[in-house]
């Protein structure tokens, strides 16, 4: 009776020092979706492999584990998302694994060091309010419609995981108004508040133009009416992904700006100017990355 029990447990205990169970999560993906999943995993503190299938297909592992039960826990974990998960276990003395792992290794670093682009479109409302200063004299101006519309086209660069660098351009525009501004956003991605939802703060800086509509006096002496400013700001938002390549994003921006539209009243010594310092922006958009 002894003599089994000790023959049980060699053959439960000695595997383990040269076999190791993976969970296989996908084993046809795409590469920007296996770029994708390896972030997020990477967030669960989950060590992941990724394997180059045929052509640019990849599959993707999670491991390695000493024993099967702890694969099996991971497995049951994750089973939501990859319902097709399975188990395998390779020992360590089969040179064709050993060899599929080093090129599993290399291509996770692979991936994790490539940069991935987006391109974003937003729109959404936007208030840019006015201040009116008398400098000489009086004057009576129209003043402006200080609330409309806005658009916002983006180019953006994935520096890492939590780190993306944006290129953007927005229009925000009233019947009397429009800005344009064309600015650099550093942004940081937190991790995800839900399953889904990732929030972000970001900053930004860039430069903007002032274009009126309108002469906001009728009889103006001058045409100093148009404006052009650098501003800085921030943002902060929500990102949602959809799918492998569309992300729906909530954002709000808040920009710091010295637009000033300086105002003379024909024939007389009447001065006065209006300022836009401050605009703040409510959007919802899609991102795509390709």
């Amino acid at each position: 009776m002894q003599f089994i029990f000790i023959v049980l447990l060699f053959l439960i205990v000695v595997p383990s020092f040269y076999a190791k169970s993976y969970v296989q999560l996908t084993n046809y993906t795409t590469k920007h979706k296996a770029f994708f999943l390896t972030t997020q995993l990477h967030r669960l503190g989950l060590h992941v492999i990724v394997k180059r299938k045929i052509g640019s297909y990849y599959s993707l592992y999670i491991g390695p584990y000493s024993n099967v039960s702890e694969a099996m826990y991971q497995k049951k974990r994750l089973q939501r998302y990859f319902p097709k998960s399975k188990i395998l276990t390779f020992k360590s003395k089969d040179q064709t694994e050993s060899e599929n792992h080093r090129t599993v290794k290399s291509q996770d670093k692979i991936l994790n060091k490539q940069s991935l682009w987006s391109s974003s479109f937003n729109v959404g409302y936007s208030s840019f309010p006015s201040t009116h200063i008398i400098q000489e004299g009086t004057i009576a101006i129209k003043e402006p419609k200080t609330d409309g519309f806005s658009q916002l086209l983006g180019l953006n660069y994935l520096w890492n995981s939590n780190v993306l660098v944006g290129f953007n351009l927005m229009r925000m525009s009233s019947s009397d108004l429009v800005f344009t501004n064309g600015y650099i956003s550093l942004d940081y991605k937190f991790k995800k508040i839900t399953q889904t939802y990732f929030p972000y703060f970001g900053i930004l800086s860039g430069y903007s133009l002032l274009t009126w509509n309108i002469d906001p006096v009728g009889n103006s002496k001058t045409s100093e009416n148009n404006s052009q400013s650098f501003f800085y700001g921030t943002h902060v938002g929500v990102v949602h992904p959809l799918s492998s390549v569309w992300d729906f994003v909530i954002d709000y921006q808040c920009i710091f700006m010295n637009h000033t539209t300086n105002l003379t009243k024909k024939g007389t010594t009447d001065r006065s100017k209006l300022q836009h310092n401050l605009s703040n922006t409510l959007q919802i958009g899609l991102r795509y990355h390709f």
